[in-house]
């Protein structure tokens, strides 16, 4: 399903290009907008992330196509603020720091399972005896 979506964004933005379109607002809502905000900046477009917050001034119920046509009208006037995205450089070392974060998290659960389970069983490596430090002579080695 996700190669159909973005072989029709691919697909909008040969149209767009050919339409002489040059910017596109899109409101950034979950991480659906991710993939076709890369398209579009892949195909030369300077594509507006628009926080959803600021733009929810439409009153009554609301339409995907309404909200579409409010957010055309706000950028055709000027009035949407880009938000930062950092360069795609930085946003694969975010990508690789926030997969080692959880790697490093989840050991330590992991390794907190396991001193509960020995617990359980009645053993303990944390007050281990000093003997078995010791050599023969009950020196310590």
């Amino acid at each position: 399903m996700l190669w159909l979506h973005d072989r029709r964004a691919e697909e909008d933005g040969r149209v767009a290009e050919q339409c002489g379109i040059r910017t596109v607002a899109m409101q950034s809502t979950g991480v659906y907008w991710i993939a076709v905000y890369d398209i579009l900046e892949a195909a030369g477009m300077e594509v507006y992330l628009v926080n959803a917050r600021e733009t929810k001034n439409l009153p009554g119920r609301k339409t995907d196509v309404q909200e579409s046509q409010w957010l055309m009208k706000l950028h055709t006037y000027g009035l949407l603020r880009n938000s930062f995205r950092p360069s795609q450089e930085i946003r694969i070392l975010r990508t690789y720091w926030r997969q080692r974060h959880d790697l490093v998290r989840s050991a330590g659960r992991h390794i907190q399972r396991m001193q509960k389970a020995l617990t359980q069983m009645n053993i303990r490596f944390g007050q281990c005896d000093q003997r078995d430090q010791r050599n023969d002579r009950g020196r310590p080695s």
